[in-house]
């Protein structure tokens, strides 16, 4: 029977597949729990669960169901009072197993997550004598936005303030893009995708 340190990845020595994912705590006891034929289970100390699927699936299939397996079974578990556990990167950190063509396929997907820093390049404009020519400052524009963005900056009221930063954000937002004939969520959707292209 393969295993997770102390974790059963199978049912009844079909490897079948499934998931392995994190959790925010270990649970306090062993855990096994069947949902439609599939598997839950962890173990005392461990912060582990396991699903083991019932059927044969391949690699995305058993991602997509595996993880959606876990998340009822532990929702199934904290209703019954069996436990109250919560997964954990469930994107960024799991193990999986697969069937293609008739072999096994194990997967460890382990994310880390780097920050890097580069300098600002810059552009410099210099006469036909190789002279730096200095840039103009930039001309200093009003927008109707600045001046909910003052209002939420004194406003005393929380909800208040609030309120005026987002006005000050829809007339930044609408003054690039401009609501049509459209809900305002439709118009909110809408720009917020043209502006992080």
């Amino acid at each position: 029977m393969a295993r997770l340190g102390s974790l059963a990845l199978n049912i009844e020595g079909d490897l079948g597949s499934g998931i392995v994912l994190s959790l925010t705590s270990p649970p306090k006891d062993d855990v096994e729990y069947s949902y439609d034929g599939n598997v839950l289970r962890c173990k005392k100390n461990v912060p582990y669960i396991v699903c083991c699927l019932r059927e044969r699936l391949g690699r995305e299939e058993t991602l997509e169901k595996g993880r959606a397996l876990v998340q009822i079974g532990l929702d199934m578990l904290s209703m019954k009072g069996t436990e109250d556990l919560v997964t954990k990167k469930v994107d960024e950190e799991y193990m999986y197993w697969w069937t293609d063509e008739g072999e096994t396929i194990f997967s460890l997907v382990d994310t880390s997550t780097l920050s890097m820093k580069s300098e600002v390049a810059g552009i410099v404009v210099r006469d036909k004598n190789g002279k730096v020519v200095p840039s103009p400052p930039p001309m200093e524009q009003h927008h109707l936005g600045f001046r909910f963005f003052r209002y939420s900056q004194v406003s005393e009221d929380l909800f208040g303030a609030y309120r005026n930063m987002y006005l000050a954000f829809e007339h930044l937002l609408s003054s690039k893009h401009p609501k049509g004939k459209e809900l305002e969520v439709q118009w909110l959707s809408r720009a917020l995708n043209l502006v992080s292209i």
